[in-house]
């Protein structure tokens, strides 16, 4: 149960990483070649807005994991 409570605290980790690297990635991207992304019709953040909604979304799903787990720790650990 330890190990995977540190398994899910480092995972909630490389996941915010993850995030911030792909978004930093397209926003680079974006200042190299605005012209390209003039042509598409969604605005050049779009792709940055789905990365951000889906890290939070497995975040919180995580988050929640951790928290059960820490509990489940602790009330072993009380008994």
């Amino acid at each position: 149960m330890k190990k995977l409570h540190v398994f899910l605290r480092v995972f909630i980790f490389v996941q915010l990483g993850f995030c911030a690297g792909r978004v930093l990635v397209n926003y680079i991207d974006y200042v190299q070649h605005p012209l390209m992304y003039a042509t598409w019709s969604a605005p050049w953040y779009t792709g940055s807005l789905i990365t951000v909604i889906l890290t939070a979304i497995t975040v919180a799903i995580t988050t929640a994991a951790y928290f059960i787990v820490g509990h489940a720790i602790k009330k072993r650990e009380k008994e």
